[in-house]
């Protein structure tokens, strides 16, 4: 049978199923697989105009039918969503007396519902409202909850059903209230034994949340952000409790690290299969960040690098050397992180082992005061040269080799060299510029390319000087390549 194309219109849905008696039960499934949230509302309970769906159309209360009809198309439905950040969800009495009548003594509303996911506030009446629809078949939650007040929050966490046993994903936005403690960690426990990755933003993280989260001995993902109160986890070992994910992939951590940073990697050993790390220091203090770097290093299999917002100057090797022995990551990301120690040399280090990079951001947050770095348009040939496989790069770098002080010095302003910036952010493919042959060009999948070029002078293009530190990298190599075979 031939299948006709929708553009997500319901209307051409619709006369299909008209159009053959055989089609019908088909084409509602389509129909009806996917929900957005407001639209199943305004079936349930239209406030002004007749909904078009006549079938659908309750007035007062749903006759016989009309209930006949819905457990039909309730049936059908699998994934409930929300597009869009406008208005609120209000669940009013009379939807709720019309989903009780409707639903009437069977055990769920929608048996075969899989996943929810409302992307938006909702008040405490109608998200306590909603999570009382949930049947056990949910595999994905994600909810916005930050509208609610701290006892509204915890009421919220209670109205959960008591068991989810198919959920897999818990997703929930809500402010950081300790009242809600204990209700979460119910949550976690009791109800969701195959729960595979979590995600509290703004969320309290207390002892007792990480106690309940290292039971969840198949969890893959955890993903936590808060303003912690570091009173809160005075006495309390994490080391003992991270160490008990054997299944752990990724952690994406958004924390004051300062005094964490032991707990949360030197204690998950190199024998876990961790491959994205985010971290995003929210502390005051200075972390260590040579100890940082060294227990990152411990996890090879990493594939996925984020280091945000840590302010405190560190030696070349110290931060790149550990990261070499990680070969397979694709995307390391030092923004926000102060790298103008790094120098040519150490990032060649590090790209001549990290083959598969697709992403390079080495980018210094102060550049734009400090205006030098040891960076220079060698590395951008080398990254061309080593990582056939590379989309996205972000340097800071200078355009000519001896402009890069040795000991960097405060200069008179009437002595300092004219300066021009070339910022470029190019969408689209890159085309290869000429190059000698030993040497890759450009990879024409480079985009979009984020190359902050400092210059001392008016004229000339900087990808001129690209290309004459890629002629020197090539005379260096076919050097090396001539002694290898004079040794033969």
């Amino acid at each position: 049978m031939h299948q006709p194309r929708f553009d997500n219109d319901y209307a051409d849905i619709d006369a299909a199923g008209l159009t053959c008696k055989a089609w019908r039960e088909p084409f509602l499934d389509i129909k009806w697989r996917e929900v957005d949230l407001k639209y199943l509302l305004s079936v349930l309970a239209p406030l002004r105009k007749p909904h078009p769906n006549k079938a659908l159309f309750f007035n007062g209360v749903p006759t016989d039918a009309d209930i006949c009809s819905f457990r039909n198309v309730a049936r059908r439905v699998m994934h409930i969503k929300r597009n869009g950040n406008e208005g609120q969800i209000v669940l009013s009495k009379r939807v709720v007396n019309t989903i009780r009548a409707i639903q009437g003594d069977e055990p769920t509303l929608f048996p075969n519902l899989r996943s929810v996911k409302t992307g938006i506030r909702m008040h405490l009446t109608a998200i306590t409202r909603f999570t009382q629809l949930l049947p056990p078949s949910l595999q994905l939650l994600d909810i916005n909850a930050t509208l609610l007040s701290a006892d509204g929050y915890a009421m919220f966490l209670r109205s959960f059903p008591p068991r989810l046993p198919s959920l897999s994903t818990l997703t929930i936005l809500g402010a950081a209230k300790t009242q809600a403690e204990g209700a979460i960690c119910n949550v976690l426990l009791a109800g969701c034994p195959k729960l595979r990755h979590v995600s509290l933003a703004q969320h309290l993280i207390s002892s007792s949340l990480i106690e309940a989260l290292s039971k969840l001995q198949i969890l893959e993902s955890i993903k936590v952000g808060t303003a912690i109160d570091m009173m809160v986890l005075t006495g309390f070992e994490w080391e003992s409790r991270f160490g008990a994910f054997p299944r752990l992939t990724e952690l994406s951590a958004r924390l004051p690290l300062d005094r964490l940073i032991n707990s949360l990697l030197l204690d998950i050993g190199a024998d876990h299969s961790l491959t994205t790390l985010r971290l995003i220091h929210t502390g005051r203090n200075t972390v260590n960040l040579k100890s940082l770097v060294c227990a990152v290093a411990r996890h090879p299999l990493l594939r996925h690098l984020s280091l945000s917002r840590f302010s405190a100057e560190i030696a070349e090797a110290d931060m790149l050397r550990p990261l070499a022995c990680l070969t397979l990551l694709e995307s390391p990301d030092t923004h926000n992180y102060a790298t103008s120690n790094i120098s040519d040399k150490g990032v060649g280090e590090l790209l001549e082992n990290l083959l598969l990079l697709t992403r390079l951001q080495l980018c210094i947050p102060d550049w734009r005061e400090k205006g030098w770095t040891r960076i220079t348009l060698r590395t951008l040939a080398l990254a061309c040269a080593y990582c056939p496989l590379l989309e996205n790069i972000a340097l800071f770098v200078n355009a000519r080799e001896e402009s890069i002080p040795s000991e960097p010095q405060e200069q008179p302003m009437e002595l300092k060299p004219r300066v021009v910036t070339f910022e470029y952010a190019v969408n689209g493919t890159f085309s290869p510029i000429s190059a000698p042959k030993k040497v890759a060009a450009f990879p024409p999948q480079l985009r979009p390319i984020d190359v902050r070029v400092k210059k001392t002078g008016d004229n000339g293009s900087p990808w001129d000087e690209v290309n004459g530190a890629r002629n020197r990298l090539e005379a260096v190599e076919r050097s090396d390549t001539m002694s290898r075979g004079v040794r033969r």
